[in-house]
């Protein structure tokens, strides 16, 4: 099976919605052991991908994929009851085809961040501040009302891998694992397509990378504008909150096509949330922290009844 980046550019010929949940997730295990046995059998050769982030200014591969790393899914990549929802891009397709891992200063301009230097008087001195200018982004808190569950995504991310990666160096130890390179995060994306409002951006990620449609109309401001970064960027993210339900959902999602994306779908269910929180092996954004809390804690007060006058 060779694997393909998959997005709402191709419509399941049945759609997904048509299934119930519990044929959705029997469904991804069947595909998930099938793409498992796939990586296995690769990772037993010598295979190396070139992997460019579409928003990071990192360059090269990461460290092969081991049989292990598909193989323990279940038991690494499945804690606290988190099932996948992305059955044409589990973990195994995500960590599969990933190679050795360098890194080097930024050669030329990104498109998406651009380091600079910032000189302020302070105190009567003058100061300097290394910042990195980035666009702002959007997140949205989603909530799986027929899993009474929480939606997330999973995708390797360079960056971090690349902190576990020094730290090994330093240490004197062999590379981590790709599966370090792997963060739970709100599914989210920068702001940069001219002509369309923040709602209108939201709705377009959650369908790229999760699947489900979602209407402007049908997002509830969760925490505003805030800032992301206040050390590094200085940008802000406009966060939402929005419920779904296998009827909404369209496609497979697993990212854009054009960005070479491969996002796993999530689900967290309420009552892990606490437990899925607190796992520091559960690499996570503090952005996801908040929001699965704000989630929980608002669809309580919903379902609240009211008091009495």
């Amino acid at each position: 099976v060779q694997p393909t980046a998959l997005s709402c550019n191709r419509i399941r010929a049945t759609p997904l919605g048509q299934y119930s949940c519990g044929s959705v997730l029997r469904l991804h295990s069947m595909l998930s052991c099938m793409r498992a046995a796939n990586c296995t059998a690769r990772a037993s050769g010598t295979f190396s991908q070139v992997i460019r982030g579409r928003r990071g200014f990192m360059s090269g591969t990461v460290t092969a994929a081991t049989a292990s790393d598909c193989s323990h899914s279940n038991e690494v990549f499945h804690k606290h009851g988190v099932q996948s929802l992305s059955p044409d891009c589990p973990v195994s397709h995500i960590l599969e085809g990933l190679g050795n891992f360098s890194e080097q200063a930024l050669q030329g301009q990104s498109a998406f961040v651009k380091p600079t230097s910032l000189f302020y008087d302070s105190a009567g001195k003058q100061r300097r501040w290394d910042a990195v200018q980035a666009h702002n982004s959007v997140a949205v808190v989603l909530y799986h009302t027929e899993l009474q569950a929480f939606i997330v995504v999973r995708q390797f991310r360079p960056a971090v891998y690349a902190v576990r990666y020094r730290a090994a160096k330093a240490a004197g130890m062999p590379p981590p694992s790709p599966a370090a390179g792997l963060t739970y995060e709100l599914c989210a994306g920068i702001v940069d397509k001219e002509g369309k409002s923040v709602k209108q951006i939201t709705c377009e990620e959650i369908l790229e990378e999760v699947g489900y449609q979602v209407e402007p109309n049908q997002l509830v401001c969760c925490a505003g504008s805030v800032v992301s970064s206040a050390g590094v960027t200085g940008s802000s993210q406009t966060m939402f909150f929005a419920q779904v339900n296998e009827s909404m959902r369209v496609c497979t999602g697993g990212g854009t096509m054009a960005a070479k994306e491969r996002v796993e779908a999530l689900s967290v269910p309420m009552t892990a949330v606490d437990g899925f929180i607190a796992d520091e092996s559960v690499a996570k954004t503090p952005g996801l922290c908040f929001g699965l809390l704000w989630g929980r804690q608002w669809l309580h007060h919903q379902n609240m009844p009211e008091s009495p006058l």
